[in-house]
Parts: structure tokens; C-alpha cells; sequence
């Protein structure tokens, strides 16, 4: 666990900026140790790419924001209740 604030928020930062990466594999990383840290900081870039092309993607961002347990994600994660995608519904029940 980070304990310094400042360098905290430099860790969130940087994942937060790797979200926007060309690499799926990069932005699923990033997304779940976003969870690991479980700060709502983090939210709204992960909500940002709740409906990523790539499916490990969109499910370390359902789980990450599972794990912060913000309030404000809870309208963007019900609305993913409807997607089409089977393995996409059981993943955002869990979050929520």
C-alpha cells in the first residue's frame, strides 16, 4: 500500500493516464490496480471506458469499480445490467 499522499495521487495519475493506452492489456492492468487502490480519485476515468472495445477491459474496469464502491458508478454500472455481452451481465451484478 502507498502511505504518502503525494505519491499516491502520482501512482493514480500515471494508471489513470495508461487507461487511454493502445494496448488492451496495458488498460486492463491499469484498471484493476485502480481497484487495488480503491480510490473514487479514479472513478470517473474508469467510467470513461466502461464501454471499452476490448472485453478484459470492460470487465477489470466492472470489477475496479466494484472494488472503490462508489456511489456515483452505480447508475453507469446498471445500465451495463443491459448489455448484450453474457459475460459483461454477471461481472457488473457482482460489482454491484
Amino acid at each position: 500500500m502507498i502511505k504518502n499522499t503525494n505519491h499516491q495521487q502520482m501512482v493514480i495519475n500515471a494508471l489513470c493516464k495508461s487507461l487511454a493506452d493502445v494496448k488492451p492489456e496495458v488498460r486492463a492492468k491499469a484498471a484493476n490496480s485502480l481497484g487495488k487502490i480503491g480510490s473514487e480519485i479514479a472513478v470517473a476515468a474508469l467510467i470513461d471506458i466502461i464501454y471499452d472495445t476490448d472485453i478484459t477491459v470492460r470487465l477489470s474496469v466492472i470489477e475496479a469499480l466494484g472494488e472503490i464502491r462508489s456511489s456515483i458508478a452505480i447508475p453507469h454500472l446498471v445500465n451495463v445490467l443491459l448489455d448484450t455481452n453474457w459475460e459483461i451481465r454477471p461481472a457488473t451484478a457482482d460489482a454491484l
